[in-house]
């Protein structure tokens, strides 16, 4: 079974650009644009890697980690 990555990040071309090198390596991607769409995703399907960036609106990357334990 492939490892899960949940790549979180704002901007679009960030986004596609680490979703192609992960899924490239092998992985099972899923993407949100933002921390509100993360973390309900976050805790009903826990991924074994949570790549997120820190500054997004809303919700920033640190209060998705601090949320999502």
């Amino acid at each position: 079974m492939r490892k899960s990555v949940l790549i979180v990040e704002n901007e679009p071309n960030v986004l596609n650009i680490i979703k192609e090198a992960i899924s490239t390596a092998g992985f099972q991607v899923t993407t949100c644009k933002g921390g509100d769409e993360a973390l309900p995703l976050r805790k009903s399907h826990p991924p074994d890697l949570l790549l997120t960036d820190l500054r997004m609106p809303r919700i920033s990357g640190l209060e998705l980690l601090s949320k999502s334990t």
